[in-house]
């Protein structure tokens, strides 16, 4: 009996080892290749997965599929190799270089591009990432049946482990298709409560925001020294172009810019220029402008960017040189808004600051943008509502992981 048992356990390993690391990547590198083959038939339309509620009911579906797989055939050698190491390396590898493929590749279509026909432009709505996502998972959930009896709190650190990281991946690619990103588009004083996504499509969202106020600080203009006969700044070993500042001395090749008064805002007075707090007032500099080289030039003159109501004022010195101030760049710009909440008929008063974005349950209100045209004029403000409901499951399997993964690291190798 004891040969006979040694027997049968022999030829189960010979079984097992018949699929190695070169089969797992073999595998995986054909659902890649058949990945792309599924992406050039149905070029130019993307993966569309399945929303709320059908998502949910598909994953249901999928755990019901797979529990009765793996129970019904946990003896099987390709079931056993599906949870080994050579095939989670597989996959884990094949994720990694998708993800460094999405790294280094823009992920904008381009058209007529043979990588944006292969879904290389889209990788996260594409079919070898689906296909690839689709394996991985499924050598988690493999993973996870083996582990989970019997259950004592080594299996269940690991189970947690794995476990959030199922759920991190389920959520991120099944999530996506519930994710909406709109613009609203508000005028000081006015409210509103809809929005517009992809392709000028309206959504009405399940509250309004009224804006009172639009705010923006500017750095200050920066003054540059500009090559009329090739079109752009000159190019200079110094700084060119370079931020003004009230009694700024700066050289710049063979000329040297003095700044001898600074206006931030400003209008024009005749030949010259005056403080003012006029809308479309704009920055104006006086420069003195000398060459220090073989050439005695030396002169004075008023430089403004302009805005949509003034005109822009350059310096010339030459035929091929003037002197130019650039249009000021936005250094914070933020909305006084009011939001209204139709579920409880509440309201709250927020500044909305870039980067610093309103939340309540799965959405998110970002500060996005303005008028350009009109600068710190503008009184027009550009709101993101980013709709993600499936992020608090994504952050839930994420904590699962550190959980499990601290658990593993202090008190696994303990007996």
């Amino acid at each position: 009996m004891t040969i006979q048992n040694e027997e049968v356990k022999n030829k189960a390993a010979k079984k097992r080892s018949k699929w190695k690391y070169r089969e797992g990547f073999g595998l995986l590198a054909a659902l890649i290749i058949v990945g792309f083959i599924l992406e050039t038939i149905t070029h130019p339309e993307r993966v569309e997965l399945p929303q709320w509620p059908v998502n949910l009911m598909a994953i249901g579906g999928y755990i019901l599929v797979t529990a009765v797989i793996f129970y019904s055939a946990k003896r099987n050698s390709f079931i056993r190799w599906m949870h080994s190491v050579p095939s989670t390396i597989a996959a884990v590898s094949s994720m990694t270089v998708l993800v460094l493929v999405m790294g280094f590749v823009p992920q904008e279509d381009m058209s007529g591009s043979v990588i944006t026909q292969l879904g290389i432009t889209h990788l996260t709505s594409s079919w070898p990432y689906l296909l690839v996502v689709l394996y991985l998972i499924t050598v988690l959930t493999f993973t996870i049946y083996k582990r989970a009896y019997p259950l004592t709190w080594k299996n269940a650190a690991f189970l947690m482990n794995h476990a959030g990281l199922w759920i991190v991946l389920v959520a991120a690619s099944l999530g996506t298709a519930d994710l909406k990103r709109l613009s609203m588009s508000l005028n000081e004083g006015e409210k509103k409560e809809t929005a517009y996504g992809q392709g000028e499509a309206k959504y009405k969202v399940p509250f309004a925001i009224k804006l009172h106020d639009f705010q923006m600080e500017q750095y200050n203009p920066k003054i540059a020294l500009y090559d009329i006969r090739e079109g752009n700044v000159f190019d200079a070993k110094q700084t060119n172009p370079i931020r003004i500042e009230p009694k700024l001395n700066h050289q710049i090749g063979s000329w040297s810019l003095q700044v001898k008064k600074y206006l931030s805002t400003a209008v024009k007075e005749g030949d010259s220029y005056i403080e003012s707090d006029k809308r479309g007032a704009a920055p104006a500099a006086l420069v003195e402008v000398q060459h220090t080289g073989s050439r005695n030039i030396s002169k004075t003159g008023w430089i403004t960017c302009g805005t949509r109501w003034m005109d822009s004022r350059h310096f010339p010195l030459s035929r091929r040189f003037a002197v130019v101030m650039t249009r000021p760049e936005a250094k914070e710009f933020a909305s006084e808004v009011t939001i209204y909440h139709k579920n409880n008929n509440t309201e709250e008063d927020y500044r909305l600051v870039v980067n610093q974005p309103y939340s309540f349950g799965p959405w998110k209100i970002y500060q996005s943008g303005y008028d350009s045209r009109s600068g710190r004029y503008s009184k027009l403000s550009v709101l993101e509502l980013v709709y993600d409901p499936w992020l608090e499951v994504v952050y839930t399997g994420i904590i699962m992981m550190i959980i499990g993964a601290l658990y593993l690291m202090f008190f696994g190798k303990r007996k």
